[in-house]
């Protein structure tokens, strides 16, 4: 994107010197200064800067009063007030911005503008110090700086063409330079007047402006600068840099946690960024850190912030390291002689300490594996070991089911699928509770086939029942058969299809007796015919029928006898009977010895058989029944008489028998028999248990059929499908067929027993998970920690040797430079001015100091345009407006722009002498935060909160400014008078006309102040308006004459009594608001609350409430039901009053989100616990970084004994082992909280022994270990 960047260039050139009238070291304005009238002008520059006087203040009494070294005002009733405002803001100016904007002006021009305004503007400026020892005791002295012409002024006369330029180094002769300057403007008919003003007055604009026109060239190359002035490619460039994924084994030297880690690796990589740090989340410490990793990488380090103590802060952390000799702090007003003593000491330091070796890491790798092991998503359904446990848990079930191993592959969808199919089977509870009721083993196959076989069955078993119930009686007169079952039924049909009309028989043959004995011989006949058939079709084969004719007894008496011999088988009457023998032979092959004697026992049976069938011959022709219609007769009558069982043969049946007929009722027996058969086949294809109905008894088969018509087969045969489709996909249910199951319960004990299957499958496969041992792993955790702090320690002091060993190269590569500190420093004046000295020292210097700390315009001022650094850090980026920055960002490489969006934007509230006069006539600058943030560079959040030990006092912040992004701490206590949120009502009025100040609230203020001091010393008071704050102020300083020990506080700034937009950046432990406002004298309440009302000024409440670290105490004259918000208002009216409902409530607002993890171990502990008697408390906290269960402490109800985690969502979401195991444990301790943790795969093998230990740590810590154990983990 083509961008004009010489448009910005003009923008921020215009933004700090205005010649309008809008700039009022150009348009002066006599209220915003307290005018001296004694001693005159000339006299008392000379007492201040010539003498070096300190000289009092006269502030009561008549003008002869004065004593000797006195200074008076004109005459002005709010004198005191005026100093007190001045006395803030310049002392405010110091401490936070490190720059002094107490200035005493000297001489007056009276001149007329380009439209013709008479206009006066001041001439020179000394600056000093205003001192106050006691309430209203002040005196002003003059202070180490440079005096100088109006720079505003020097600009605007040169736009007349006017030159003027009188150098105080060489003459401090204030009367020579007025008298140079009236002569520079003697033609224009100006006028000089001789007038003193003290107030306040800031010079940084000249000098950034100075420092922009002189780098035109520079700002238009920058890739930084151009960013800052919205060049889209640029940006694209600079995110192009941001590290896709992020290495979290860094060697810190503090403590770092995943997010503040994540900056210090895109630092390192080079990427410019915001880094996003909201109140507390260790914005400092992360700066510290990013600092020295650079210093270690060999970069020179830019740290830039418009506060003091932000610089002071990162300096203090470094110092802490051992870090501090390898960074040049020149702030603000750092005077030069300090400057130039910390050079030297870099140049006389001659350490000697050598490396130390860093032990090997061996713990981290395994605590980080075993995390990953737990939550790493596993098979094909991508479900963490975890996971698996919590539903597990979920889903107790006691159901019997069985599982396939396989079902551990399936992925994610085929396992929805399958839970929907199961639960599917909540619309069959019926059916599988009366399973027994239902035929067995269904053929699901044959009914989908042909579904009428069931209905056609059905049919006709039923229209063959009906047609029994017609005939039975016709039957049972006729054969005195009663048909009472399906034998008889059969029994009768094949007695109708063996009857023949066209036999006759004797009654004879209706004797079973005689058929028997008959049919017995004529039987045995038979069979010997066929036995003797037989064998001697197997004779035949082998020998002629001859053979048998041969006297076979002798022969083989002979072969046995005579001829067993081998020798003997040589004979001649041998070979004379074997030729005999074979002449009788088929098969001439069997001429052998064996062979003839086995033939001759085979026929000699033959010969038997034969004898056998001649007796049984005999016996038939005896008895005269051989003839062939007998034997008809007799296998007729016995087929007949077997279709019955013995003796129940009736009497009609054998008239039936000897007379044959043809009854009308045998067709209909046919036809039933053909029903009945028919219909229990089709039956029983389906269902292969009907088959009993062939033997089955006609009630029994009526009941069958009956139950059967009653049977929804659809509704069954969609139970089959299911009950089929998940034993083919793996599951069997068989074992609660005929049992009675609960709605969702199969359901439950599938994923019970799937997912408890699945976690023990990967637990015991895991080489990490198998043999895991709380106690082991706990004993790792411990050696792991002491490790990590000593890393640390190491890191540091490795670090430490590592600079001194480049500070001692570059001082040899740089003896010229070495010998320039070593000079300027045994000077005791006319020392080289600071821009000289470091022009001639950049090559050595980042060598010696690799971390230069400035402030915006001493960058400006002190650098040269070629000065380049491979890293910038702007810090409290918020407060910096673009051309602030501009001269860092174009003599860097890369920049990190760290502050908050939700904090105060830089404004131009306090120019004035009496702010609070002024407190609507201000201008909210534009930031660099902002401008980068909406032009879109990449950004990290940094998001552990540390500040707060009670997480309620960053609650409110948290949900309504960072969508609830930070991770915040709970303290152990529910209710203490050390910590929390408090609102104290005060019945005060608020003075709207006349002081704009709530006295009645002031000394509320003042009282919690003094309740407060006996729990702790550290306060600060935050005040809505600058009126309170100096009513707030005064009434303290009344009070602290007659107390020595707040005096001494006050002294000392142990206590901050802070209007809205002085604070931002400071904490105490406890936070005292005052909103001022309230009812006036009226009774009447508007709704204008100040910088609150304005755009913005929600931000403004967000720096105030989030700057305690115990406590937080609204001091109100109005309830939040006062506040009705206008229409038109911004965001802060209503946030005000949602803040004050808030405090109200003690910080409990149910607008506040509350986080549930949901865990189902904890709630499973928890419901064990709350069984055993105790009375808990689940997700202890205000963000997802609670504590999932704590034990309310029996004997205080206010106190949680015990903060109970595991190692679930809240643990893996921490990245490091040292986030894990030592950093979060040490902010939890140290807010009292004793820790147990619960390890899963501990719990899910024997969840009674965990529970047990638990129970027995509680039982420790109520014995008296609470005291003495509280803040650890045990």
């Amino acid at each position: 994107m083509d961008i004009d960047i010489d448009e910005s260039i003009k923008k921020w050139e215009k933004d700090v010197i205005d010649t309008s009238k809008n700039n009022r070291l150009l348009y002066f304005n006599p209220e915003s200064f307290l005018k001296i009238t004694t001693p005159s002008m000339l006299f008392l520059f000379d007492d201040l800067v010539n003498k070096d006087k300190k000289m009092k203040i006269h502030l009561s009494g008549a003008e002869e009063n004065r004593k000797k070294d006195e200074l008076i005002f004109s005459k002005n009733e709010d004198i005191s007030k005026s100093l007190g405002n001045l006395f803030y803001q310049a002392n405010a100016s110091l401490k936070e911005h490190g720059s002094n904007v107490l200035y005493i002006s000297f001489g007056v021009l009276k001149w007329s503008d380009e439209n013709g305004k008479e206009v006066e503007t001041q001439l020179f400026f000394v600056p000093v110090t205003l001192n106050r020892k006691m309430y209203n005791n002040y005196s002003i002295e003059s202070m180490e700086g440079d005096i100088f012409f109006n720079p505003v002024l020097r600009e605007k006369l040169e736009q007349f063409g006017i030159k003027f330029d009188f150098n105080f180094d060489d003459n401090l002769n204030l009367s020579e330079a007025i008298k140079t300057f009236r002569l520079t403007v003697k033609d224009s008919k100006w006028t000089v007047g001789r007038n003193s003003y003290l107030g306040i007055v800031s010079f940084t604009n000249n000098t950034i402006y100075n420092d922009i026109k002189g780098n035109h060239d520079a700002i238009k190359k920058n890739d930084l600068t151009r960013a800052l002035a919205g060049d889209f490619e640029v940006i694209k460039k600079l995110n192009d840099k941001m590290p896709a994924e992020i290495d979290y084994n860094i060697n810190t030297v503090m403590d770092a946690d995943s997010s503040q880690l994540m900056a210090i690796y895109a630092a390192r990589s080079g990427s410019s960024f915001i880094l996003n740090g909201p109140p507390g989340t260790g914005k400092s410490q992360t700066i510290a850190n990013i600092i020295a990793d650079s210093m270690k990488n060999n970069k020179s380090v830019l740290f830039v912030s418009e506060k003091n103590a932000a610089i002071e802060v990162v300096k203090r952390r470094l110092e802490e390291v051992g870090l501090g000799d390898f960074i040049l702090n020149f702030h603000g007003n750092t005077p030069k002689s300090e400057i130039i003593k910390s050079l030297h000491r870099s140049v006389e330091n001659d350490t000697h300490a050598q490396r130390t070796l860093v032990p090997t890491d061996r713990y981290s790798g395994t605590l980080n594996s075993y995390v990953r092991a737990i939550h790493e998503k596993r098979g094909k359904l991508g479900r963490s070991i975890y996971d698996a446990c919590q539903i597990e848990l979920k889903n107790k079930g006691n159901l019997d089911i069985k599982i396939d191993r396989r079902l551990l592959d399936l992925t994610g969808e085929e396992l929805d699928s399958l839970e929907f199919q199961i639960s599917e089977f909540n619309d069959y509870l019926d059916i599988i509770e009366n399973y027994g009721k239902i035929p067995e083993n269904f053929r699901l196959d044959r009914y989908r086939e042909d579904p009428e076989h069931y209905y056609r069955g059905l049919e006709l078993i039923q229209n063959a029942l009906d047609r029994i119930e017609e005939i039975a009686p016709a039957i049972l007169t006729t054969t005195g058969v009663d048909i009472q079952s399906m034998e008889d039924i059969n029994m009768l049909y094949r007695f109708v299809n063996v009857l023949n009309a066209g036999i006759t028989l004797d009654e004879a043959y209706t004797n079973p007796d005689f058929i028997k004995e008959t049919a017995a011989l004529l039987d045995s006949g038979e069979k010997i015919r066929s036995e003797l058939d037989y064998m001697m079709g197997i004779f035949l084969k082998k020998r002629k029928k001859q053979f048998l004719d041969m006297n076979l007894n002798s022969i083989r008496k002979d072969m046995e006898e005579t001829y067993s011999s081998r020798w003997k088988r040589h004979s001649g009457e041998y070979k004379k009977l074997l030729n005999e023998i074979m002449e009788n032979t088929e098969d001439k092959s069997r001429k052998q010895y064996e062979e003839i004697l086995e033939d001759i026992t085979f026929a000699l049976k033959i010969k038997a058989k034969q004898d056998e069938l001649s007796v049984v011959e005999k016996e038939i022709s005896s008895r005269d029944i051989g003839a062939s219609n007998v034997s008809e007769k007799i296998r007729y009558a016995r087929k007949l008489i077997s279709i019955f069982p013995e003796n129940a043969l009736k009497d009609g049946l054998r008239e039936l028998i000897s007379h044959p007929v043809d009854p009308e009722y045998i067709e209909d027996i046919k036809s039933i028999h053909s029903s009945l058969i028919d219909g229990i086949n089709y039956l029983s294809d389906i269902f292969p248990s009907y088959s009993g109905l062939n033997t089955a008894t006609m009630e029994q088969m009526r009941q069958a059929i009956d139950a059967a018509s009653s049977f929804d087969i659809d509704r069954y045969v969609k139970f089959r499908e299911l009950y089929e489709g998940v034993k083919t996909s793996g599951i069997d249910i068989a074992p609660l067929l005929n049992t009675r199951v609960h709605m969702n319960s199969i359901l439950h004990s599938f994923r019970y027993i799937f997912n408890h299957e699945f976690a023990t499958y990967y637990v015991r496969n895991d080489p990490e998970l198998k043999n895991f041992r709380a106690s082991s792993h706990e004993r790792l955790i411990g050696m792991f920690i002491d490790f990590d702090r000593k890393r640390i320690e190491i890191n540091s002091a490795n670090l430490v040797v590592e600079l001194s060993a480049r500070r001692k190269e570059a001082l040899s590569r740089y003896p010229g430079s070495a010998m320039v500190i070593k000079t300027e420093n045994a000077k005791k004046r006319l020392q080289k001015p600071l821009k000289v000295l470091f022009s001639e020292l950049k090559d050595i210097l980042p060598g010696l100091k690799p971390c230069i700390m400035m402030s915006p315009d001493n960058v400006a001022a002190y650098l040269e345009n070629d000065a380049s650094f491979d890293l910038l850090i702007f810090d409290e980026a918020s407060q910096l407006t673009p051309p602030d920055a501009v001269g860092s960002l174009i003599r860097a490489k890369q920049a990190i722009i760290s502050g908050d969006t939700q904090q105060l934007p830089p404004t131009t509230f306090f120019e004035y002498v009496n702010p609070s006069k002024y407190e609507d006539d201000y201008v909210v600058l534009d930031n660099i935060l902002d401008q980068f943030d909406a032009i879109g560079l990449s950004k990290i959040w940094l998001k552990w909160h540390y500040r707060s030990v009670d997480d309620r006092l960053i609650a409110f912040s948290n949900r309504y400014f960072y969508d609830n992004l930070l991770e915040t701490f709970p303290s152990s206590y529910r209710k203490s008078k050390e910590s929390g949120i408090q609102f104290v009502r005060v019945e005060g009025v608020y003075t709207r006309g006349k002081s704009k100040t709530n006295k009645a609230e002031a000394n509320e203020v003042v009282r919690v102040i003094k309740e407060e001091l006996s729990n702790t010393d550290s306060i600060g008071v935050v005040t809505l308006s600058e009126s309170q704050r100096v009513a707030v102020e005064d009434t303290l300083n009344s009070y602290s004459r007659h107390d020595p020990v707040l005096a001494e506080l006050l002294n000392n700034d142990t206590i901050f009594i802070k209007n809205l937009e002085n604070v931002q950046g400071d904490e105490k432990d406890v936070i005292i608001l005052s909103t001022g406002y309230g009812r006036d004298e009226n009774g009447k309440i508007t709704m204008n609350f100040g910088p609150i009302n304005t755009t913005g000024g929600e931000k403004r409440l967000n720096v105030a409430i989030t700057r305690a670290r115990k406590k937080f105490i609204v001091v109100s004259s109005m309830d939040p039901e006062d506040i009705r918000v206008p229409a038109n208002s911004g965001k802060g009216p209503d946030l005000l009053k949602q803040y004050m409902i808030y405090a109200k409530n003690e910080g409990n607002n149910e607008h506040l989100e509350e986080f549930k993890n949901n865990d189902a171990i904890i709630n499973d502990i928890a419901l064990k616990l709350e069984q055993e008697g105790f009375k808990v408390a689940k997700n202890v906290g205000y963000s997802r970084n609670n504590i999932p269960l704590a034990i309310i402490d029996p004997d205080d109800q206010d106190h949680y004994i015990l903060g109970i985690e595991t190692d679930g969502k809240i643990y893996n979401s921490m990245k490091t082992a040292s986030e894990r195991e030592r950093i979060r444990k040490k902010i939890l301790t140290d807010r009292g909280w004793n820790l147990y943790r619960i390890w899963s795969i501990d719990y899910m093998k024997n969840p009674e022994k965990v529970l047990h230990d638990l129970i027995n740590s509680v039982g420790r810590l109520g014995n008296g270990e609470n005291a003495k154990s509280a803040g650890r983990e045990i």
